[in-house]
């Protein structure tokens, strides 16, 4: 068998000609991927499946008798784009608040482009946020923070419970379960305010409208608020009191109020079956329907301070909501944005009834 040589100037083009065919190759199959289809971040789909997973037990724990009175929105949870929710918020197609024709004709010329307007300070949080969040009716967000997941032990049933005679579920102070440390923010716009924002942000000169529509914007009794934060659940607090604090007494009715619904919820409960506090989940609100004399940005105080944020979001389908005490909102839009950074942690309802008991000998 004849054996081939190659001279030392042949065997070089060959190895050129096998790199460059390779090179070739992987340039089309570069070329071939699409960059929608480029493999998301493990965060992103970690974030994803919580959201996926959080809808699926609204929807579950909607479905079941017990619950149906509660969520008294027809409305289903469903995932959304943040950006997309956000430029609906600031829209001059569909605002209560009234732009000079120039200004408005601007704006919505770059919706129709795709570049939605907002306030950059608005923007700038929402860009450290995930692109995709789960929007749940109003008062839905009152609900995920009231419910406990209850496991009896002999049998190992677990089921999904709803603790809506706590002080805290027809009237929810968001401000004093935003949990610190962690990014929030808030900013509010009266028809002024919006009017204001809406120049700047265009850039445009406005027409001859601009004196009626500014009389219009002072007239007008109209306001739009957007925040956000990690939120605390308010069971999670009376039982801990460490991630925000609530006073000895409300401590004592938001605990008493747990045991009370699972012994009138549970069969045969017992001291040693577990309860799983739900933690706190990270959202943002949005109303463009309310009152405010505040414009401008803030942030949430924390812990119960006495910060500009929503004081008050009220559970029922007729009830608004409240902002730092002088301003009210309704039609409120809620978005669980991502994973909460705090654990679900689990107790005995023995350790509940224990602590009922301390925190009343202390009140004494």
């Amino acid at each position: 068998m004849r054996t081939l040589k190659f001279s030392p100037l042949i065997t070089i083009l060959l190895v050129l000609f096998v790199v460059l065919v390779s090179c070739k190759n992987e340039e089309e199959d570069n070329g071939d991927i699409d960059n929608k289809s480029v493999i998301q971040t493990n965060d992103t789909i970690k974030n994803k499946k919580f959201l996926l997973d959080l809808q699926k037990q609204i929807v579950a724990f909607k479905s079941t008798t017990k619950s149906t009175e509660a969520f008294t929105s027809s409305e289903d949870p469903i995932v959304v784009n943040l950006k997309d929710e956000v430029a609906k918020l600031f829209d001059p197609s569909n605002h209560p608040c009234s732009l000079p024709e120039k200004i408005a004709k601007k704006l919505k010329k770059a919706k129709d482009d795709g570049k939605p307007w907002a306030p950059k300070f608005v923007n700038n949080h929402i860009a450290e946020m995930p692109k995709e969040v789960l929007y749940i009716p109003r008062q839905g967000i009152t609900n995920v923070l009231h419910w406990v997941t209850v496991k009896k032990v002999a049998t190992g049933e677990t089921s999904k419970e709803l603790i809506v005679s706590s002080p805290t579920y027809n009237d929810l102070n968001v401000e004093d379960f935003i949990l610190g440390g962690f990014n929030s923010f808030f900013y509010s716009l009266d028809c002024s305010g919006y009017l204001n924002a809406a120049i700047e942000g265009s850039a445009a000169i406005p027409g001859a409208d601009i004196k009626n529509v500014a009389k219009s914007a002072l007239e007008t009794q109209n306001s739009m608020f957007i925040g956000g934060g990690v939120i605390v659940s308010p069971l999670y607090t009376a039982y801990f009191n460490d991630t925000a604090k609530l006073d000895t007494k409300t401590r004592i009715a938001v605990l008493s109020a747990i045991i009370q619904t699972l012994t009138g919820r549970v069969q045969n409960l017992t001291d040693a079956d577990i309860v799983t506090l739900n933690s706190a989940y990270d959202a943002v609100w949005a109303s463009k329907v309310g009152k405010s004399s505040f414009n401008g940005e803030a942030s949430f105080s924390g812990k119960g301070g006495l910060g500009i944020g929503v004081a008050q979001i009220s559970a029922s389908s007729s009830g608004g909501g409240s902002m730092s005490r002088k301003s009210t909102f309704s039609s409120f839009n809620t978005y669980i944005s991502k994973e909460k950074p705090l654990k679900d942690t689990s107790v005995t309802v023995g350790q509940i009834k224990a602590l009922i008991a301390t925190l009343k000998r202390e009140n004494q």
